[in-house]
């Protein structure tokens, strides 16, 4: 008989056992009425707009 108390040894072994264990594959669920790409955000539109007042600096256009 060990000298460790029953409920110590199984607290001990599954402390052990979730450190160094294989890991643990998060299970993925889907559902049909979202898309899979989805973040649970909504979808935010991106804009091909210059913002005013910029312009291209004269010292960097002889750098390439």
């Amino acid at each position: 008989m060990s000298a460790i108390p029953i409920h110590l040894q199984r607290r001990f072994e599954q402390r052990w056992a979730s450190r160094f264990g294989p890991p643990v594959a998060p299970k993925k669920v889907e559902t049909k009425a979202t898309p899979s790409k989805s973040t649970g955000r909504p979808a935010v539109q991106q804009t091909k707009e210059k913002t005013a007042g910029v312009t291209p600096s004269p010292f960097l256009s002889g750098c390439t």
